[in-house]
Parts: structure tokens; C-alpha cells; sequence
């Protein structure tokens, strides 16, 4: 019998679109894979400047994190992209200001869903990229970095003037490995865990 878990995947599955690959046969184990070996930012499908601001963010990611296989997936809104955060099927997202508060505090929308733990990484045009607070430290740090060095890309869809660093008026908590490089981009990077899987390396070079 398939567990509560699986169920709600599948439910929230039918609203991602087919940027990622799914296989017919098992799709949950073999989507729990993919997501190992691809950082995949998820956006809205209900909102086209959101998704192609995650469309451009993916591809500087993938050109200068190569390691990373940086991707976006477009699922039905925000509602559910907070939701698939909350149930650990996604791990990072484009959303917007109101969806993280809500989100972190397990209020309006997500009152049945609780609390979900996210954290900033950065702040693009209108929206913040988020994860929640159990990404890897070493991972948060090494995606603010390459945003922050690379910002000239996302110029179309960001304001004159914008930076990446969240600043006090992020809607939850900045990521400890984020905050670690805004508050001093010099220092190096925290140390990576031991992993076998692990798609981000602190050795990839600043292309």
C-alpha cells in the first residue's frame, strides 16, 4: 500500500511539468534519484516571469556550478511548490515574499501543512530563492557565491541597483551557509560532508 508520503508525491507530481525527466516505471524511486545528481530550482507555471527567472537562473548555475546540473521544474503555483518544499519531494525554489512567510510560519494557505523550515539564499527581482534549513551549508555557500559573482545575467530580471544578499527584509531566516558568504565573500567555503552523491563541488572554479 503506498505510504502517506508517496501519496502526496504523486498527487503534487501531476503539477510538475516535464522539464524533469520521470520515468514511467517506478517514478518515485527513480525521481528521489534524479534529485541527487541535479540541483532542480522549482518555479510557477501560473507565473511566466517567475519561471523564466528561474529559467535563466538554472542556466548561470549550469554553466558556472557545472557540477551542480542546475535545472528548473514549473509546478502549478506557489501553493504547491511550498508544499512539495514541506514534504522534502523539492529542495529549492523561486517563490515569492508572501509564499515564504506563510510557508515558514505554517499560516494561511499551509496551516494544515505546518511549519516548513525554510531559509534564503538569495534575493532575485521580486522573488527569494529559497531551500530549507537542512541543506548543506557548503551547497548554500557555493550557490550565493556564484550568483553574487555572476549577477550581470540575471540583469533583466532583477532592479537596478538590486544585489543578491537578502538583507533584513528576507521574509525568513537567511541560510547559514548563504549568510556565512555575504558576511565575508573571502572566507572559504564550509567543509563538504563525505557524500557519494553530492552535485556540488567547493573546487568547481568562478567561470
Amino acid at each position: 500500500m503506498i505510504d502517506r508520503k508517496r501519496r502526496r508525491f504523486l498527487q503534487l507530481l501531476g503539477a510538475l511539468s516535464a522539464e524533469q525527466f520521470l520515468c514511467a516505471h517506478s517514478p518515485y524511486g527513480q525521481w528521489m534519484m534524479y534529485r541527487k545528481v541535479r540541483l532542480i530550482i522549482l518555479t510557477s507555471r501560473a507565473d511566466e516571469h517567475n519561471w523564466k527567472t528561474g529559467e535563466a537562473l538554472a542556466q548561470l548555475l549550469f554553466t558556472h556550478l557545472p557540477t551542480s546540473n542546475a535545472t528548473y521544474a514549473r509546478a502549478r503555483d506557489f501553493t504547491d511548490i511550498v508544499r512539495l518544499l514541506n514534504s522534502k519531494q523539492h529542495d529549492m525554489a523561486l517563490i515569492r515574499d508572501i509564499d515564504a512567510k506563510e510557508g515558514l510560519d505554517g499560516s494561511g494557505r499551509f496551516a494544515e501543512d505546518g511549519a516548513t523550515p525554510l531559509r534564503v539564499i538569495a534575493r532575485i527581482g521580486a522573488y527569494v530563492l529559497v531551500t530549507r534549513e537542512d541543506f548543506e551549508n557548503n551547497h548554500a555557500y557555493l550557490i550565493a557565491q556564484m550568483i553574487d559573482h555572476k549577477w550581470s545575467e540575471l540583469a533583466e530580471f532583477v532592479a537596478p541597483g538590486q544585489r543578491a544578499a537578502p538583507g533584513d527584509s528576507a521574509p525568513a531566516p537567511v541560510h547559514l551557509g548563504a549568510a556565512s558568504y555575504y558576511a565575508d565573500p573571502q572566507s572559504p567555503a564550509p567543509a563538504q560532508p563525505a557524500t557519494p552523491a553530492n552535485p556540488l563541488n567547493p573546487s568547481d572554479p568562478l567561470h
